[in-house]
């Protein structure tokens, strides 16, 4: 599943006119100010169209409900780091050290994207929306078992032991509760991952 496919996920087929992609970025951030604003998710996408400005119908036009806006917006924690991936990849050499470049990913994106994306989270576990073909969770898991198998971990338990230690609710708290680095996020869940090889 490419980044585009994951953009086709979440609402309805994209926009070709730079006013209706400009809309749909303005839902697209809007869900998450709302959820960070007001610390809980928002009830209707026309509570997201109120808090943007734009009409209910108009939301509608560019989402079929509130969860299809949701995953748009949580679709960036992902995106991201495979973006900063996809520089990172080419400077590690070992699977250990393409695992911990990942890692490195994905804290970056999570300390930039967690405020708006952690008050939308599912209440659903990361193994059971894998099992139902999640797209998000989809997505996720294609960038991650890869590297999982290359450095010896078995995917499904290793999948859930990074899902835990990264989950960004979890990276946040590291860095904001406890002070710690970025630097000592990655190596924590680069560590506490491969350690269920033994």
């Amino acid at each position: 599943m490419s980044s585009s496919d994951l953009d086709r996920v979440a609402g309805r087929p994209l926009a070709s006119r730079r006013d209706s992609r400009e809309t749909r970025r303005q839902l697209v951030d809007g869900v998450g100010s709302y959820a960070a604003a007001h610390g809980r998710p928002p009830a209707r996408l026309a509570d997201v169209a109120q808090h943007v400005g734009v009409s209910t119908a108009t939301a509608y036009r560019h989402f079929a409900s509130l969860d299809d806006l949701a995953n748009a917006h949580l679709a960036r924690v992902p995106e991201h780091a495979v973006a900063l991936f996809g520089r990172a990849r080419r400077r590690a050499t070992d699977p250990e050290a393409v695992f911990e470049a990942w890692n490195r990913a994905w804290v970056a994106s999570c300390l930039e994207h967690a405020s708006t994306t952690v008050p939308l989270r599912s209440a659903k576990g990361f193994l059971q929306r894998r099992a139902e073909g999640d797209p998000l969770v989809t997505y996720v898991c294609e960038q991650v078992a890869p590297l999982l198998e290359a450095c010896d971990v078995p995917v499904d338990v290793g999948l859930a032991v990074w899902n835990v230690v990264s989950d960004p609710r979890e990276v946040i708290d590291l860095r904001e509760t406890l002070g710690w680095s970025p630097q000592r996020i990655t190596r924590h869940v680069t560590r506490t991952t491969l350690a269920v090889r033994h």
